[in-house]
């Protein structure tokens, strides 16, 4: 069985690991692969805990563990040394889609909140397009037909019950493997798909240097810090919940921005 209570300082030391690699790819070792699984599993807690998912009655924290290290085993097979990649930001992309795929194969969301986290998208996205700038919160719930208290409600409910991620959005944009991280800094031999990539780079960028300074400080420490959102909030010496809330708003801001870029592109 594997243990996911290991501290990383007890790993495998990095040239054992480099042999290991060796050993797996070059050779199909299995005990290579056991230990190689044994070395990394520590990535698959980081990963759930980072999500900041609440484990329910069917859905508990070693389930969600569970799937994670399985994204973690795709990840090892799949993965080749001789790229120069680092093998945490390649695992951690893909233990996430694990997680995220299994959740949305079993549509965890209930419905209702789903319209509501809909609603609010719609209507920030659309707000933004007539402003051109970033909606405050009052000018959202007006739009919505709600009060303020209502709107900070459905926030904080969408930021505890459903994972709006960055990744997610970037998907929505028209490529499902690309990683934000990928977009920020990938480089492609095909020009047509380099210059695609270099816009939603650009889209991307822009849009979280509009947001406000604490959405971009989250933004930044989630994503390119690969903080938990609790860790998060020690930082902003604020609760975990309103890290959450902070991060719906900043990627519903983000994700209209690729919408858009996405029917401008089909438009033109």
């Amino acid at each position: 069985m594997i243990d996911t209570t290991q501290p990383a300082v007890t790993q495998t030391r990095k040239p054992d690991v480099l042999a290991l690699w060796q050993a797996l790819k070059d050779r199909g070792e299995p005990e290579a692969r056991e230990r190689l699984i044994d070395h990394y599993v520590y990535l698959a807690k980081h990963v759930v805990d980072r999500l900041g998912l609440r484990p329910s009655g069917w859905l508990g924290y070693d389930d969600l563990v569970s799937h994670a290290i399985l994204g973690l085993i795709d990840a090892i097979e799949k993965f080749d040394p001789s790229r120069g990649v680092r093998f945490e930001t390649y695992a951690v992309t893909r233990i996430r889609g694990a997680v995220l795929d299994m959740l949305r194969a079993l549509d965890w969301v209930p419905r209702e909140m789903r319209r509501r986290e809909n609603e609010v998208k719609a209507a920030t996205t659309s707000l933004e397009a007539q402003l051109g700038r970033p909606a405050e919160d009052h000018e959202i719930a007006s739009q919505l037909g709600c009060t303020l208290e209502e709107y900070y409600e459905t926030i904080a409910s969408a930021s505890q019950s459903n994972v709006l991620s960055l990744d997610a959005y970037v998907a929505e944009s028209g490529d499902e493997s690309l990683d934000p991280l990928e977009s920020l800094g990938y480089h492609s031999d095909d020009p047509a798909r380099h210059a695609e990539r270099q816009d939603r780079k650009r889209v991307l960028v822009e849009g979280i240097e509009s947001l406000g300074e604490q959405e971009r400080t989250v933004i930044a420490l989630y994503y390119f810090e690969d903080m938990t959102l609790k860790e998060i909030g020690a930082v902003l010496n604020v609760s975990e919940s309103r890290v959450c809330q902070i991060h719906t708003k900043a990627i519903g801001r983000l994700h209209g921005k690729l919408v858009r870029q996405r029917e401008a592109l089909r438009a033109a």
